[in-house]
């Protein structure tokens, strides 16, 4: 079953050239993604709000 050769590799080939002729799909995907920007957290303000949302005991 697996030693087969893949029997419909002209149709692939075909079609995988015509979509790269028209822009369709991933290929100039290069797997790498934006590292994120780390934002600046607000100082502490000694109102003891901390960011938690619990109310105050």
């Amino acid at each position: 079953m697996y030693d087969s050769p893949f029997s419909l590799r002209e149709e692939f080939d075909s079609t995988e050239q015509q979509t790269r002729s028209n822009n369709v799909g991933l290929w100039e995907f290069d797997g790498s993604t934006p590292t994120p920007t780390p934002t600046e957290k607000p100082a502490d303000d000694g109102s003891g709000g901390g960011g938690s949302d619990l109310p105050p005991p």
